[in-house]
C-alpha cells in the first residue's frame, strides 16, 4: 500500500516562507520570499505541468481577483515554470505588496497549483485530455504575516532612559535648608491656630451680643402692650394753678 502511495505523482513542499514578512526592508527589486516545492511519485517521461500561484487569505479563502495583482513573481506569468520527470523542483520568488493590516488583519498564503500539458509532439491538440498528464494536487504556503518594516526596537519611555536625571544623595545643606523649611511652617501652623481661637471668641461675644439685643426687644414689646390706651379726642388734663 505504501508503494502504491509512493508512486502517485504529486506537489510537495520543500521549503515555507517565513512566517512573518516585511515588505518595505531591502528593496522592492532585490527582496522575494522563496516557497519550494517538488514533485514526486513515479512518472513517465512526457508527463508536465505548468506551476502556478494565486495568493488566498490564512483560512484558505481566495483572495479577491481585483487584488490578485499584490502578489507579484519573478517569472512571467506568461512563462510559468514547468514539471517534469526531468525537472521535478522549482523555487518560486515572490512578494505581497501589501500589508495584512489592509485586510482586516489577515494573513495569507500562497497556493500553487498544476495544470497539465501535452505530451511533447501532441502540443497541437487543443483541449483533448486525454492526451494530457493526469491532475496534481494543489498545495499551500503556511501564513504569512504582511507587513511594512520591523520595529525600531526603541524604548516606549516617554524619556529615554540614558536621558533620566539621576537624584544625588542629599548634603548637609540640603538637610539645614529643610530643617529651616519645616521651623517655619511649625511657626506658620501656631499662628493659624492662634487667629483660630481668636476669631472663635469673636463669633461667641457676637452671639452673646444678639441674644442681648433680642431680650431687650423683647421687654420693650412687652411694656409697650401693657401701657393704657389715651384717647386722641380727650383733651389732655389741665394743670392745677398755685
Amino acid at each position: 500500500m505504501d508503494s502504491m502511495i509512493k508512486d502517485i505523482a504529486r506537489l510537495v513542499v520543500t521549503q515555507q516562507p517565513p512566517a512573518i514578512w516585511y515588505k518595505d526592508i531591502g528593496g522592492k527589486k532585490d527582496t522575494f520570499m522563496s516557497f519550494d516545492v517538488k514533485l514526486e511519485g513515479a512518472l513517465s517521461k512526457d508527463m508536465q505541468w505548468e506551476l502556478h500561484l494565486d495568493l488566498f487569505f490564512e483560512d484558505r479563502r481566495r483572495v479577491e481577483d481585483k487584488f490578485q495583482s499584490i502578489l507579484k513573481t519573478q517569472h512571467s506569468p506568461a512563462s510559468p515554470p514547468i514539471v517534469s520527470c526531468d525537472n521535478r523542483e522549482i523555487e518560486f520568488k515572490f512578494r505581497i505588496e501589501k500589508v495584512s493590516k489592509n485586510f482586516m488583519g489577515q494573513k495569507f498564503r500562497v497556493r500553487c497549483y498544476a495544470k497539465p500539458l501535452h505530451p511533447p509532439g501532441f502540443e497541437s491538440v487543443d483541449k483533448n485530455y486525454s492526451f494530457s498528464a493526469p491532475a496534481l494536487n494543489d498545495i499551500y504556503s503556511n501564513p504569512i504575516d504582511s507587513r511594512s518594516k520591523r520595529p525600531s526596537g526603541r524604548s516606549r519611555s516617554p524619556v529615554p532612559r540614558s536621558k533620566r536625571q539621576r537624584l544625588a544623595p542629599p548634603t548637609a545643606g540640603d538637610n539645614e535648608d529643610m530643617e529651616r523649611v519645616i521651623s517655619e511652617l511649625q511657626r506658620t501652623q501656631e499662628k493659624l491656630s492662634q487667629t483660630q481661637g481668636a476669631l472663635s471668641k469673636m463669633v461667641m461675644v457676637l452671639q452673646q451680643c444678639v441674644t442681648r439685643l433680642g431680650a431687650v426687644e423683647a421687654a420693650t414689646e412687652r411694656t409697650v402692650a401693657a401701657a393704657p390706651a389715651q384717647d386722641s379726642n380727650k383733651p389732655p388734663p389741665l394743670k392745677r394753678q398755685r
